[in-house]
């Protein structure tokens, strides 16, 4: 059995909890009595926001995507394998909340709302990247943010500080991921590179500080 870190995600339209038939229904879907019908454990759920995350065992991921179908009709569902409490401690290091593992990855994956709580927490050990094009930026970016587009990070990439917690982020999560890579191949320790996944769009809508035009 492998333990499984499960993320769902949907929109105040989408919401299920306002539908009077699919919130009921998928509140049924996942007790731990239906779960256990379809080969999954739960260890824990938290629902906030719009966000719902659960930790589920299961004997592989197909099970997990089957148990988590239902979801996806009113969001995004995002499905990691978990670490080993073992590999947690020879690794030395802890992600955000739960540690999941990076899937060969040299970065951490992080949403928003959980990018906005490091920042906030450590102010002064982080720092967040904006990899798009400018005219992205203008139309709205992370207050404080450094600015480097994806295509100049290498040759600009002194302009990173090596001290510090890098989050990069761009509009979806693939810009931000290849800039992460850009920065392991330059000798940035992965411990310290993540990928705002979700990307500014949902940084701006779930009203974290934002800044317009050039304004830093």
């Amino acid at each position: 059995m492998v333990l499984f870190l499960v993320r769902h995600q949907h929109t105040e339209e989408t919401c299920p909890a306002a539908d009077p038939n699919m919130g009921p229904m998928l509140l049924q879907h996942i007790s731990e009595a239906n779960a256990s019908q379809m080969g999954i454990n739960i260890h824990g759920q938290m629902a906030g926001g719009h966000t719902f995350v659960a930790i589920l065992d299961a004997e592989n991921r197909q099970k997990v995507e089957e148990f988590m179908s239902p979801f996806a009709q009113a969001g995004s569902v995002e499905i990691t394998a978990g670490t080993t409490c073992a590999e947690v401690v020879e690794g030395g290091t802890c992600g955000v909340g739960l540690t999941v593992a990076r899937q060969n990855e040299p970065y951490y994956r992080v949403n928003s709302d959980e990018a906005a709580r490091m920042l906030e927490r450590e102010k002064e050990g982080t720092a967040i990247v904006d990899v798009r094009r400018d005219d992205e930026w203008v139309t709205g970016h992370v207050k404080g943010a450094i600015h480097i587009p994806v295509d100049d990070l290498q040759n600009r990439i002194d302009e990173l500080p090596r001290d510090k917690t890098l989050l990069f982020i761009c509009g979806s999560g693939m810009r931000s991921g290849q800039a992460c890579e850009i920065a392991a191949t330059m000798g940035y320790p992965s411990e310290s590179l993540y990928n705002v996944e979700d990307g500014t769009p949902t940084w701006i809508e779930r009203n974290h500080p934002t800044s317009y035009g050039d304004d830093p």
